[in-house]
């Protein structure tokens, strides 16, 4: 099908027609970043989606929590057959990277990072 690619800034790219459409593996691990970063309640037709990350991250321990909820996440994204690893590494100025390796529907094996 495609999506609109973004830019660096998760901005929709415009002005060089189809060229700003990406399509397959691309695509795919596109929307599991989007929806990795996306909160709950942002969708308001299905409230539940997403992952509640204010409410998660105000609390220590909830490492586990935080991963479950993001392979959820990863797992109901179109095109996923199955998530294989997630991890989080922290650095010292409050950010963090995700990493998750995942399996597609053609048949690749991909792993995205994404930047929090």
């Amino acid at each position: 099908m495609g999506v609109r690619k973004l830019n660096k800034n998760g901005d929709f790219t415009f002005g060089q027609g189809l060229g700003n459409y990406i399509k397959n593996d691309d695509e795919i691990v596109q929307n599991v970043t989007t929806r990795v970063k996306s909160f709950k309640n942002d969708y308001f037709l299905d409230t539940e989606q997403y992952i509640d990350w204010l409410n998660d991250l105000s609390k220590k321990g909830n490492e586990d929590l935080i991963i479950s909820n993001i392979g959820r996440v990863v797992a109901e994204t179109n095109d996923i057959l199955r998530v294989n690893n997630i991890s989080i590494v922290q650095n010292n100025n409050r950010n963090a990277t995700i990493n998750i390796n995942f399996d597609t529907i053609n048949n690749t094996n991909l792993t995205t990072q994404i930047g929090v």
